[in-house]
């Protein structure tokens, strides 16, 4: 029988050495591992009250459409990366906007899932600590961490440990809960998407012209296809860089004083934005295609079939193309393998 998930069990056996990453915030999104930083364990519903996870002694293939890192999982695309038929994961362009005419601002809605939500557990589960953390009224009076420019060494940043984010939060973000079975059948609020900048990602969405922020513990079918900086900006999953992100690419302060009157100040960088967005937009729709998903789903199936046959070592091409090149040699005139 499969036993419980339990957390505890994510916890080390013996004492261990807190090493200097586990104090800063992580920046290379594929090294993430759920067991690299220990808060991760209290920060994300998945670890800290799932509501899905079984675990077996019993060797036994499991496919899934993501994991984390410690897990051996079969992956294989999700469902909702091939149903076009859904628009509230179908991609129009015909509805996007110009970049120019785009709002400064970060857009999430999402249900409350993710774990088995009480009201000794929801505050710690990841869905709603973003909602939290960009609500202005809670975070009222509350000091972040970002990184500011550094008025006394031009161009260069330095920390800046006790930035309130409530007004920033409420002019720039727009994060919110739909009802709980996703927002049918008011989706209305999918109309003015396209007019974000931003999109904060704690799953996927990369085929949309913003530049895209992505949160996650899991990994995807894709992983190898997509580069952090490059086609996404990654977010620690504790999110204590949100706002420090946030404010580099929107920008922050009077750029006259710069800093000077004791003011955090971050310049703008809306074309680093801007290019991240298009660089990401443009791999998704040459990687994430339709086609995509069906080759590597056929690969897959060949591939574990060809596991499981009791003729595995003798089914499929080994050879090395040499054989090829002998066959050609020998008849030169039609060149065909016949």
């Amino acid at each position: 029988m499969p036993e419980t998930h339990n957390p505890n069990n994510l916890l080390p056996k013996r004492p261990i050495k807190v090493q200097m990453e586990d104090l800063l915030p992580i920046s290379i999104f594929h090294l993430i591992s759920v067991l690299s930083v220990l808060k991760f364990r209290t920060k994300h519903g998945f670890l800290y009250a799932s509501s899905t996870v079984t675990a077996s002694k019993l060797p036994l293939p499991v496919f899934g459409e993501c994991k984390v890192n410690i897990n051996n999982d079969i992956l294989f695309p999700a469902n909702k990366y091939y149903d076009y038929g859904d628009e509230r994961y179908a991609y129009d362009s015909t509805g996007d906007v110009s970049w120019d005419d785009k709002v400064d601002s970060m857009i999430w809605r999402g249900v409350t899932s993710g774990g088995t939500n009480t009201p000794e557990t929801w505050k710690n589960m990841h869905r709603q600590r973003l909602v939290l953390l960009t609500n202005g009224t809670v975070m009222k009076d509350t000091n972040v961490n970002i990184m500011a420019m550094d008025p006394n060494n031009t161009g260069t940043y330095k920390p800046y440990d006790h930035f309130q984010p409530s007004e920033f939060a409420t002019k720039y973000t727009d994060v919110g809960f739909t009802e709980p079975a996703s927002c049918v059948p008011n989706c209305d609020f999918y109309n003015d998407v396209w007019t974000y900048k931003s999109s904060v990602s704690l799953t996927n969405q990369f085929k949309i012209r913003v530049f895209g922020i992505k949160s996650t513990i899991f990994r995807e079918w894709h992983d190898s296809r997509l580069f952090a900086w490059r086609h996404f900006v990654p977010l620690d999953n504790r999110y204590d860089d949100l706002y420090s992100i946030l404010t580099y690419f929107i920008g922050l302060g009077d750029a006259n004083s710069k800093g000077n009157d004791g003011k955090p100040y971050v310049q703008r960088h809306d074309f680093e934005a801007r290019k991240l967005g298009r660089q990401g937009a443009e791999w998704a729709n040459k990687v994430l295609r339709k086609e995509d998903i069906e080759i590597y789903t056929f690969r897959l199936l060949i591939e574990y079939a060809r596991i499981i046959d009791d003729n595995r070592d003798r089914i499929g091409y080994s050879g090395d193309g040499s054989e090829l090149d002998r066959y050609d040699s020998k008849n030169p005139v039609t060149g065909q393998h016949g």
